[in-house]
């Protein structure tokens, strides 16, 4: 299960979507192609990603990205949320005021937060649920 987040923006409509319908679909396909299912160890992988990152939020969910976890201070705030600016910033050549954008592996939003003024649309996308709890 991915789990997807809803962040709120004067402008950039952002929502929240499923997209384990499209998964089982996609696995339903290759079974009907005849392809090899190696689902399950797919599934391993992506539990084990998904307790990483859900543990990682649990601590301290913007030092598991910027910083040193072990130093809570304004100046690894500042840098983390400048982080997300400079890189929002770099994409807004890339994108319009109509554009839809997918931010896949959001975590807490750091970017999708900074990027939804300048799109119609944003979805952030990612394997931890706790990640996407911590950015709402």
């Amino acid at each position: 299960m991915v789990s997807s987040q809803r962040l709120g923006r004067s402008m950039g409509q952002v929502r929240e979507i499923s997209v384990s319908g499209v998964k089982r679909m996609r696995k339903n396909d290759r079974r009907e192609a005849g392809a090899m299912d190696n689902s399950e160890g797919q599934t391993k992988r992506q539990r084990s990603a998904r307790s990483l990152w859900n543990d990682l939020a649990k601590t301290n969910a913007q030092y598991a990205i910027w910083g040193d976890p072990r130093v809570e201070d304004e100046e690894n705030d500042e840098a983390f949320s400048d982080s997300g600016r400079d890189e929002a910033m770099r994409l807004t050549s890339f994108v319009h005021p109509s554009s839809r954008v997918v931010d896949l592996g959001c975590g807490i939003g750091r970017v999708t937060r900074e990027l939804a003024p300048f799109v119609g649309e944003i979805i952030g996308v990612d394997v931890s649920d706790e990640m996407i709890e911590e950015g709402k």
